[in-house]
Parts: structure tokens; sequence; C-alpha cells
């Protein structure tokens, strides 16, 4: 049987935003309280500290498909954190106190509509985004430790001894706008971010 032939992608994390919604106090089940400093909550009869701040985010890549076969996209691995561990041996990726950690596989991107063939030498904008909870001791690390992101992506080649992977690791500086965090290298001042099913986005120009 020949060997299996590893094919390269080429990732890039070019867009992060990790913020706090506005939870209003009359949106029912959405309302946090962050000026208590601890807030106990009850849940199937006994009391326990809730520390999670909800936060939304939007993390941007950029996919590269650098070979001369065409890609088919199957999954895409995010950590966000002050702490990753990358794989070493037979361990993978993992994180400590990690700020965000997102995963799709194929059954996610089929059913968001994705298209997930990518041509040779296509470069591709895809989009993670939701909301997620996040505890306070990995949250203030926003604030004042060094931040890294963590990104794979794997997919399918035609020829079943072949397959497209890639990965990217990198620190990113956030600037903070009144508790939102932003790392930005995509989007100009006259541009904005337009999005089109679940995980496409277009940079787009200001008329």
């Amino acid at each position: 049987m020949p060997a299996t032939r590893k094919l390269p992608l080429n990732l890039d994390v070019v867009y992060v935003y990790i913020g706090n919604p506005d939870l209003n106090a009359n949106v029912t089940g959405m309302w946090r309280n962050y000026t208590a400093s601890k807030e106990v909550v009850e849940h199937n009869g006994a009391g326990y500290l809730f520390d999670l701040h909800a936060v939304s985010y939007l993390v941007v890549l950029n996919v590269t498909n650098i070979s001369d076969t065409v890609a088919y996209i199957t999954n895409f691995d995010l950590i966000v954190g002050p702490q990753i561990f990358l794989p070493s041996g037979n361990s993978g990726v993992g994180a400590g106190n990690p700020i965000l950690m997102d995963n799709r596989i194929r059954v996610d991107l089929s059913n968001g509509g994705f298209n997930s063939r990518i041509e040779p030498n296509e470069s591709r904008l895809v989009r993670l985004s939701g909301f997620s909870g996040v505890h306070d001791i990995a949250y203030e690390k926003l604030k004042s430790d060094p931040i890294y992101v963590y990104a794979s992506a794997d997919g399918q080649a035609i020829g079943a001894d072949m397959w497209h992977s890639g990965n990217v690791y990198k620190q990113i500086d956030f600037q903070e706008y009144e508790g939102n965090y932003l790392y930005n290298r995509l989007v100009a001042e006259n541009q904005v971010l337009a999005f089109y099913r679940t995980y496409d986005v277009y940079v787009a120009t200001r008329r």
C-alpha cells in the first residue's frame, strides 16, 4: 500500500473579538451580576459559587490550500488562552485556564451550509463564533497576561492515501475597549465584516 501523504494547509488567525454581551437584568435567564465578587446560585438543591462570565466571540481564520490538490475541509479546532500545550508525541493539544475552546466537525460544517472545497492556491476566510462561559480566573488573564491562540484544520483529498492538515500557534495582542477585547489584522477603518451563512465571512468596504 502507498504511504499516507500529508498535504499542507496554511492557517493564520487574523481577527479575534471577545466581548461582554449587554445582558439587561430584564432578559430572563441571561443576566449576570458581575458587580458581585461572589454570586451563589442554586442547582439541584445545592448552592455553589457561580463565577462564569458570559462572553460572545468571533475568530476569523485565513485558510490557504498551498498544495496542488483540492482540499475538502472536515474539521476546525481552536483554543485561546494564557497557557497552551502543543502536541507532543502521542498527546494532543491542551490548555491551562482556557478562555475559548471551539471544535467544529464535518456535521457542523455541512449543517451550516459551508462549502468545504478549497482549490489549490485558494485562500478563504472562515469564522468561528459563538457564546460561551469563561471562569473568572481565565477571564482576568485577558487584562494582564500574554494570550496565545492555537488553531488547526484538517481535510480530505481526492485519493485514499492523502489528507490535508495545517495549524497555527501565535501570541495575540489585544486592544481593550470598555471590557471588549480585539485583535485585528484584517479590517481597515473604512471596512466591515460581512457574514454569510454560518462559517463564511467577507471584508466589505463602506461607501
